[in-house]
């Protein structure tokens, strides 16, 4: 199980601004990425100046297609929900996608089974 194998492995995440600073970071981080093929290079996340995550927000897919000609495995968060990762995973073609309030109930931070469920089969068939 991937999720079991990623606990308490470390690895880096990216919310550029834009290209620029999408390439700035990479090239920045290149040196420390991780060489185990069993994690991501690297997390690239949309952009928002006051917050980490859970913004729906989405990184550009000029910016996520710039980042991943540069990392071996690049995992994309941002704004993903059931109804968009298959188009997102076929316009970028990520080593993995990850989630957190796209597949949420309504209720902060519990999980809807039947949109984990899409979201899986959407990702998988893209």
């Amino acid at each position: 199980d991937m999720l079991i194998e990623l606990r308490g492995i470390a690895f880096k995440a990216i919310r550029p601004m834009n290209q620029t600073m999408a390439l700035e970071d990479v090239e920045y981080f290149s040196h420390h990425l991780p060489q185990d093929d069993r994690v991501p290079s690297l997390l690239l996340d949309a952009y928002h100046p006051k917050l980490f995550g859970g913004t729906g927000e989405q990184a550009s897919t000029e910016v996520a297609l710039a980042v991943k000609a540069r990392v071996q495995r690049l995992m994309l968060a941002g704004g993903l929900t059931p109804d968009n990762v298959g188009e997102r995973v076929s316009a970028i073609r990520p080593w993995g996608v990850d989630v957190a309030s796209g597949v949420e109930s309504g209720t902060s931070g519990v999980k809807d089974l039947e949109k984990v469920r899409a979201f899986i089969t959407a990702a998988k068939n893209a």
